[in-house]
């Protein structure tokens, strides 16, 4: 091939060296390190990589041709090549290994992620092994990709992922991408392990317990972690509202304000939540509430990391938040509550259970859980 007829931009690719190809189209755009016009040195430095040179005629080659150079460049196994180590190791673990850029640049998740309805707050399920550090990114991901163009009570509220149990006794561990409790998320994964069985523990982040659940008669039934002791489980905000402390989240309820608009809502919402330093905890909802005869209505708004991003969000339904609401009741009443139905925005209900046990509560949700869908979900 002719020198004029080759292509010099250069890729830094850490597990082989720098491959002189157009990278248009190659990698997803939000991929900052792979924009077109990237040439060596790279930040990342490439004293550890070794020069590879490909020739190509169009310089807007497909992705599958570029994929098909790269297939055949040697491993890092390779006696011709050095293992890169470094901020190039890392770089290569992260973003490669550790499948957010798949082996095969792939920007796709196969088969493995479910999106499933407990009756509003839409929860995301990834089954592919993610690590920690890229969670928050990927469930970012998640929720632009499927959000786009749909309206906001068919949006994912949440991104959960699956991980090993690091107790044998547990059929699976679910990790929401900030690292807090969703009694939703809960119910979700039960739905998803208990097909089989009618009974099992699980781990879930924000909670230093196992939980039982159990499936029954079409409902699924999660155990909420069992909150600390009764002297510590509920105390009052600056404003006066009660404040009840679970693992993993700490939710106000808040008895007036229920008819006011949803901006209005968030306002004081966030307003509590700074005033009290709750901004420090894992995650932290206001519910505001509206009691009826036979039920409690709520509106619930949850401060917690969704993607990348701390802020105060508006969610359907919320478990942790109707477990709440009972465990206040218990307060006010004095005595165990049985199956106190609360009704999510969405027009659901769950309905929860809280009975003393030695010093400290026991509680428990049960709800339906529906599959909204299974299979893979682009992230370019």
């Amino acid at each position: 091939m002719k020198e004029n007829e080759q292509i010099t931009n250069q890729i830094l690719l850490p597990s082989w060296g720098t491959l002189d190809i157009d990278p248009v189209g190659m990698f997803p755009k939000d991929c900052r390190f792979f924009n077109g016009g990237l040439t060596t040195p790279s930040p990342l430095g490439a004293r550890n990589n070794r020069k590879i040179t490909s020739s190509v005629k169009n310089q807007n080659m497909k992705l599958t041709k570029i994929i098909t150079q790269i297939n055949k460049l040697p491993r890092a196994n390779s006696p011709r090549y050095s293992r890169p180590t470094g901020l190039t190791s890392l770089f290569f673990r992260l973003f490669f290994i550790r499948g957010l850029i798949a082996p095969r640049y792939s920007s796709r998740f196969k088969n493995k992620i479910f999106i499933l309805y407990p009756g509003g707050n839409i929860t995301a399920i990834v089954k592919d092994k993610i690590s920690r550090g890229l969670q928050s990114f990927v469930a970012q991901k998640i929720i632009q990709s499927y959000n786009q163009g749909k309206p906001i009570n068919r949006q994912i509220e949440q991104v959960a992922f699956i991980e090993k149990p690091n107790n044998k006794k547990a059929v699976s561990r679910l990790r929401l991408a900030g690292g807090e409790f969703s009694g939703n998320a809960t119910l979700c994964l039960a739905w998803l392990v208990l097909k089989k069985r009618k009974i099992g523990l699980l781990e879930v982040s924000g909670s230093k317990e196992l939980l039982k659940a159990k499936r029954l008669r079409g409902f699924l039934k999660i155990q909420i972690p069992s909150p600390k002791s009764l002297s510590q489980l509920r105390k009052f905000t600056k404003e006066g509202f009660p404040v009840i402390f679970l693992e993993g989240i700490c939710q106000v309820v808040v008895d007036k304000f229920y008819g006011k608009k949803e901006l209005e809502q968030k306002k004081i919402g966030l307003n509590i939540i700074k005033n009290n330093k709750f901004t420090k905890e894992p995650a932290a909802g206001v519910l505001f509430i509206k009691k009826l005869a036979n039920r409690i209505k709520m509106r619930p708004y949850i401060y917690f990391e969704k993607g990348t991003k701390w802020g105060l969000y508006t969610e359907t339904a919320c478990g942790s938040g109707s477990t709440a609401i009972a465990i206040n009741e218990y307060f006010n009443q004095g005595k165990n509550i049985r199956n106190l139905k609360v009704t999510q925005p969405t027009g659901c209900s769950l309905f929860t259970t809280v009975r003393k046990a030695n010093n400290h509560l026991e509680a428990w949700i049960k709800g339906k859980v529906k599959l909204i869908y299974q299979g893979s979900l682009s992230l370019a």
